[in-house]
């Protein structure tokens, strides 16, 4: 269970934090391609992989699991607002669950928010999350609600080939355009919404290896 769910960092894509922080997004997008509500009310079950990339274009990731089913991941970053404390990162996501014959499943659309926040050294994106919270953690017996309780609204939502729920809380710091840095929950639930594992990672020596993944 540990190593299956490990091998998700090697293709979650979390965020480009740096270029969301930055940037506003650039460019002519289609109302698919910018996951926007209009768009993701119009996805059913049933409708084939043609008809969802028709409407949303071609996915940041897509996999395939060993029961046969795939999964395509779409994200997008933009940064809402100008000036702080009004100003935060806006992440969404959305990921496609299609059955053996190709056709949807289900699907999980999530926006997530990053408030930024000017500090003496820098900046902060997210809420730092405590470690000894982090450390009650409890497999197979907290659920996501008790989780989403101690830490509050996940940054990242989504689905992994098996069709559970994936869920990332992230906290960066860095100084103008450059990180400093972050550490990264990562749970991943179970049918019944309980945690079947979850992963704690900080870094600061290279940040890169939080929200980059290879």
């Amino acid at each position: 269970m540990r190593n299956n769910f490990r091998s998700l960092l090697k293709n979650l894509l979390t965020a480009n934090f740096l270029l969301a922080i930055l940037c506003l997004l650039s460019g002519c997008m289609t109302a698919g391609e910018n996951l926007d509500r209009s768009a993701v009310a119009k996805l059913q079950q049933g409708q084939t992989r043609d008809e969802v990339r028709k409407v949303f274009g071609s996915p940041q990731r897509e996999e395939t699991g060993a029961s046969g089913k795939s999964l395509d991941f779409y994200q997008v970053n933009f940064v809402r607002g100008n000036k702080a404390p009004l100003r935060a990162m806006i992440v969404r996501t959305l990921s496609v669950l299609y059955d053996e014959a190709g056709r949807v499943e289900r699907f999980n659309n999530h926006v997530g928010e990053l408030p930024i926040i000017l500090t003496r050294m820098g900046w902060e994106a997210g809420s730092e999350l405590d470690e000894a919270r982090v450390r009650e953690i409890e497999r197979e017996t907290n659920n996501r609600f008790q989780l989403e309780a101690m830490f509050g609204p996940p940054t990242v939502e989504w689905l992994n080939c098996e069709g559970e729920e994936v869920m990332s809380w992230c906290f960066i710091t860095g100084t103008r355009g450059f990180y400093r840095s972050g550490h990264e929950l990562l749970v991943n639930f179970d049918s019944a919404n309980r945690v079947k594992d979850y992963i704690y990672r900080k870094s600061t020596r290279d940040i890169r290896s939080l929200v980059v993944r290879d």
